[in-house]
């Protein structure tokens, strides 16, 4: 029926563990190719960190691991695709309009290529540094 009625998802991985409705067919609505994105459920879910969700995403799969490329793609690209904007947000392509978080890395933690991974899976132990909407600064970190 979704694949039927062109549908997409918005899953909560935090909202399914909560009340108990079951583990996410991440495997069965990929191979039917129905779109989703991660989306937040306050009504059921604990938080609106999207980094939050998108381990969870893979800590709520019991066989299926979803590595940090995927994580980041569900919160970005694929939620501006199932709402139609990705021309024009999604990605921070020349021309796309972008909305951006600036993270500080806890002392010790090494930039290269495993990053994505740290910031997927120890968000919390990462500082907001800079929040931009539309390439203006809303919120920037005065404490250092």
């Amino acid at each position: 029926m979704l694949k039927g009625s062109c549908s997409a998802i918005a899953h909560c991985p935090d909202s399914n563990f909560y009340l108990k409705s079951g583990e996410y067919p991440l495997q069965r609505i990929s191979e039917a190719d129905i779109p989703f994105g991660l989306g937040s459920d306050v009504g059921a879910g604990t938080t609106l960190n999207m980094l939050y969700h998108a381990k969870q995403m893979n800590f709520r799969q019991s066989s299926q691991a979803v590595l940090p490329p995927e994580m980041l793609y569900r919160v970005t690209k694929a939620n501006a695709k199932i709402l139609g904007l990705d021309h024009l947000i999604g990605s921070i392509e020349a021309g796309m309009q972008a909305d951006l978080l600036f993270f500080s890395p806890p002392q010790g933690f090494d930039i290269g290529h495993h990053s994505l991974s740290q910031l997927c899976f120890l968000s919390e132990d990462f500082t907001l540094k800079e929040v931009l909407v539309k390439g203006k600064a809303i919120l920037t970190d005065t404490h250092n």
